[in-house]
């Protein structure tokens, strides 16, 4: 399994821009979320090299977890101190799941986001204490093998038994 956190605030996927150059139109990434994507492509590319993961992944599940700062009013006495279930954070938790996956591929981890098969998200807002906030990203991966030898069934049809990978 390939773990790393993302430090700074939770970025979404920005909506794309358009532009005409020349007469033609143009669409392009703002250069903030192309900025974000490249830098969890980074932490992706230094996270997988330390643990000796190699892509890319052909089918693989993404557990997401954002973390946002905890806003003043629920900074009270009587407010829990561990972290909470984010509900009124701006950012959409699709769009960031979008960039996290966005970075991934740039990374090279995965070939494309259709290789995703499975996506874990959560948003949650930090400690009191702590003001740290990021985006937690974790890979376990997995191998898909076409085996006939479960005696599950009497057909000769071929089954499909997901194993996970400890990468």
């Amino acid at each position: 399994m390939l773990a790393f956190r993302v430090v700074g605030n939770p970025r979404g996927k920005g909506r794309p821009r358009f532009s005409t150059s020349n007469g033609r139109p143009r669409v392009y990434t703002d250069p903030k979320t192309v900025a974000y994507e490249k830098y969890i492509a980074s932490i992706a590319i230094t996270q997988a090299r330390l643990h000796q993961v190699s892509g890319p992944f052909k089918c693989c599940i993404v557990d997401i977890t954002c973390v946002f700062r905890r806003p003043k009013r629920l900074c009270r006495r009587k407010d829990p101190d561990g972290r909470i279930i984010c509900s009124t954070a701006r950012v959409d938790l699709d769009n960031v799941e979008k960039a996290v996956n966005d970075g991934l591929q740039r990374s090279g981890l995965i070939e494309d986001d259709r290789n995703i098969v499975k996506s874990i998200s959560r948003k949650m807002y930090g400690r009191k204490s702590h003001g740290a906030t990021g985006v937690s990203v974790e890979l376990p991966c997995i191998e898909i093998r076409i085996t006939d030898d479960l005696g599950c069934f009497d057909d000769d049809r071929p089954l499909v038994s997901l194993e996970v990978s400890n990468a």
